[in-house]
């Protein structure tokens, strides 16, 4: 029965890196279209989101079924309770792609846009997709300090947001590149929530390993405009 678990606890395991290396590639075929407006919104966006929704309701389904077979020791329930956490934070960044999907198509491509946002962008985009790589890799080879570097990348899409956030506040002239920058800003926040979304997952790897639960930033809290 227990090694029926334990078997179980794996597949559950491969199946939540499958969707952290599918939100990261997502990201990176996103560094190129958030930094061209030319394109045009490609279709995947919206179906990798859809795709991350529905594995994580099988996974959350057979957690359930997991646990409710099996009484768990201290470090197999470690592991159903940080899978579920990792869970839920996949199914934030779905949210947030769908968000970034709806701001690409409110965009009009023959609006002139911001060199600076532009190239801001696609490094957001990179640096994500770069940080829930990295947190992937910190649950696979229960690394805590892998893990805790995640955290520490945060402040550079922190700061890329903020610069975002600074030049689309200046930007004048017609209405139209006015919209377009606040689209671009929504689009900024979106990928510093997918960057607080890998550091929470890392966090949830470090978890798993040291059986203590500690924030590495405060990923998850809302920040004032007035820190941006």
């Amino acid at each position: 029965m227990r090694q029926g678990f334990q078997q179980e606890l794996g597949a559950i395991e491969r199946r939540l890196l499958r969707d952290v290396e599918l939100a990261s590639a997502t990201l990176r075929g996103l560094s190129d279209v958030v930094s061209d407006p030319s394109r045009p919104t490609p279709g995947y966006i919206e179906a990798d989101a859809e795709r991350l929704r529905d594995s994580g309701r099988i996974t959350h389904e057979r957690l359930v079924v997991a646990a409710a077979r099996e009484a768990p020791v201290a470090s197999d329930l470690r592991l159903v309770l940080g899978f579920f956490q990792i869970n839920e934070h996949l199914a934030l960044i779905a949210n947030q792609f769908e968000l970034l999907t709806e701001q690409l198509m409110e965009m009009d491509p023959e609006e002139a846009s911001s060199s600076r946002i532009l190239e801001r962008l696609g490094r957001m985009a990179s640096h994500a997709s770069l940080q829930l790589t990295k947190a992937g890799e910190a649950l696979a080879a229960r690394n805590p300090l892998t893990a805790e570097a995640v955290g520490r990348d945060d402040d550079a899409l922190d700061l890329l947001n903020r610069e975002v956030f600074a030049e689309a506040r200046n930007v004048g002239g017609p209405v139209g590149r006015r919209e377009l920058a606040l689209h671009q800003m929504l689009m900024a926040r979106s990928l510093e929530r997918v960057g607080d979304n890998a550091v929470d997952i890392a966090e949830q790897a470090a978890f798993i390993v040291t059986g203590e639960y500690r924030e590495f930033s405060d990923a998850s809290r809302p920040k004032s405009l007035e820190h941006r």
